[in-house]
């Protein structure tokens, strides 16, 4: 066998369409122009020969040092398990994988037009550049793309082909319900529920996610403030707004008996408060149009409630 006429060294095994010659597998990539070899059988897509693995990080021991960069890959990572949980935990780590790399392509690569043939992938992308730019909007894209490729280094080390990566990252991480706000464990909370649960568990787990986490039980005001919350917001999510126009009188009261109150909420803008309890409903109970008449704490107990707006009677319910 001839040796490749272009580096004149290793045996030329593929026949080249521009020069009819046979040339060896380096110099066949190394030389390749995709106007001219996109017909031949050896050709593959820029793309394809993207090597995201070797795209700069940062190491494990920056990350645990640095509590900002760790906040913002717990971000891009929460915004990962909504989008599992959307797609009701069929997802499996290579889906995820594959997301990454279209970020990579948009952050590192500089892609202006992004386009995927799998429509899973497509949107998790789109829902991943959604939250990034919603919650990281003043953070470079040098930064950016750091952490996304430290997340597809960790990805790639922890599965093992199927849900190890994605099993983690909700344990630990949580998932992202609006800009600043998760939460957290794959079974704290319920999907796309189509049955009637207990009010007074559903205001539970929507007041929870306002709490820092992990965290101690909270101070009685704080538990009272976020039970608040979560009356107004889920009214208002039903176009009731009964208690929208005197909670704040009721919060002052908290607030004076708590100076620190607002130290254990992850978020302590109001209106950004209330937005988040309006979306968590409206993806989780979009058909649940009870409304809240009463909501609080009864000796230690999650107090609530309520009526169907098709009864006339108000029930009431509690959970520990």
């Amino acid at each position: 066998m001839a040796r490749c006429p272009v580096c004149h060294s290793r045996k030329g095994k593929r026949q080249c369409l521009i020069t009819n010659e046979f040339v060896c597998s380096l110099c066949c990539g190394e030389t390749r122009k995709d106007d001219l070899c996109e017909d031949c059988v050896h050709y593959r897509s820029p793309k394809l020969r993207r090597k995201y693995h070797d795209i700069p990080g940062y190491s494990v021991p920056e990350m645990d040092a640095n509590g900002e960069l760790q906040g913002y890959g717990n971000i891009i990572e929460s915004a990962l398990c909504a989008f599992d949980r959307f797609s009701e935990h069929t997802l499996g780590d290579e889906v995820i994988l594959r997301v990454l790399a279209l970020l990579l392509d948009d952050y590192h690569f500089n892609d202006t037009d992004i386009v995927c043939e799998d429509k899973t992938v497509e949107e998790g992308y789109k829902r991943l550049v959604r939250a990034i730019e919603e919650d990281l909007p003043d953070i470079s894209d040098e930064i950016i793309t750091k952490i996304i490729s430290t997340i597809y280094f960790v990805a790639r080390r922890r599965t093992e082909g199927h849900r190890e990566y994605l099993d983690f990252i909700h344990s630990y991480i949580g998932s992202r319900i609006a800009s600043g706000v998760q939460v957290f464990g794959r079974n704290n909370y319920r999907y796309k529920n189509t049955g009637m649960r207990k009010m007074s568990e559903i205001v539970l787990e929507m007041s929870v996610t306002l709490l820092k986490s992990p965290a101690p039980s909270p101070s009685s005001e704080a538990a009272h403030a976020a039970l608040l919350f979560t009356h107004v917001a889920w009214n208002k999510a039903i176009g009731s707004n009964d208690i929208g126009r005197t909670y704040r009188i009721f919060l002052q009261k908290f607030e004076n008996s708590n100076f620190v109150l607002w130290d254990e909420f992850r978020i302590t803008d109001h209106q950004k408060i209330i937005d988040s309890l309006i979306a968590f409903k409206n993806e989780f109970y979009p058909d649940d149009l009870r409304v809240i008449h009463v909501c609080g704490m009864r000796e230690g107990n999650v107090h609530v409630e309520w009526s169907d707006p098709e009864e006339e009677d108000v029930v009431y319910d509690k959970c520990f």
